[in-house]
């Protein structure tokens, strides 16, 4: 392009030529991060624009600007680059969809054995910390401590129990010094305490449960325990504590002339 001009005189003059070439500029990618289809409900995904460096700024689809933002509803996205001189260009469009949690899961507890809900995916803790190849919908407590489990479904997305406390060191094994395998399980728990108690030997066991001062709040009556040779005789009952206030207390089993305590925890 030039330009001439001419004065009232009749002088003309013609400027030197401007060349002016359409620019073409780069396609913008958007990328989703961590998840390049969608997020967990509850969770946000974050989206980025580049390249960031030709472009000066960006501006989204939803009304936010900058080179990556974060998305909290599904949804079909796409990003404006606008270079320093005003020239914008669209990206392609990317739809995000958001996935459901799993229910909250409840460990089923039977002395050091424990269970998930069905499940696509496991992953136990004790205190807190994940247990290395604990994956499975069971494990069997190795170590005193609260346990939680955390599931995920197809998609990935998880949630992750209650913990619940297991006192592997209250399961004994039956020999001629210890008469008594005691179990008791949920522990703590919100006020219902399964008790099941295995002996090699006959007799009648008797329950009571006391406070930190040796007050008797519940008694259990007898139970009789029939071992025949090379047997092992067992019963199971449950102790409902609903009505104690929150704290430790002591679950006595009175068997043959001897008494094995045990510390049940009442949330």
């Amino acid at each position: 392009y030039n330009v001439a001009v001419k004065d009232e005189r009749g002088c003309s003059a013609v400027s030197k030529d401007a060349v002016v070439s359409e620019a073409s500029l780069p396609n913008i990618r958007v990328s989703a991060y961590p998840n390049k289809k969608g997020f967990c409900e509850g969770d946000s995904l974050k989206l980025s624009a580049a390249p960031s460096f030709f472009y000066a700024k960006f501006a989204w689809s939803n009304g936010d600007s900058g080179k990556s933002i974060y998305v909290k509803e599904p949804g079909t996205y796409f990003a404006k680059g606008i270079t320093k001189e005003g020239c914008e260009k669209y990206s392609d469009t990317i739809k995000i969809e958001r996935y459901p949690v799993p229910e909250k899961p409840e460990i089923e507890v039977d002395g050091i054995v424990l269970t998930a809900p069905e499940a696509a995916a496991y992953q136990w803790r004790l205190n807190s910390e994940k247990i290395d190849g604990a994956t499975g919908r069971t494990y069997e407590a190795k170590a005193d401590g609260y346990y939680q489990v955390e599931v995920f479904n197809e998609s990935g997305c998880s949630n992750i129990s209650d913990s619940v406390y297991v006192e592997v060191s209250e399961v004994e094994e039956i020999s001629p010094d210890n008469e008594l395998k005691i179990e008791i399980y949920p522990n703590p728990s919100k006020g219902i305490f399964n008790l099941a108690v295995y002996s090699a030997r006959s007799g009648t066991a008797k329950i009571s449960v006391s406070d930190a001062s040796g007050k008797v709040l519940l008694k259990k009556r007898g139970y009789i325990l029939t071992a025949a040779d090379n047997s092992i005789s067992s019963f199971r009952t449950v102790l409902d504590c609903s009505n104690f206030s929150a704290g430790a207390y002591f679950v006595a089993v009175s068997f043959n002339g001897k008494i094995y305590a045990r510390k049940i925890i009442k949330k």
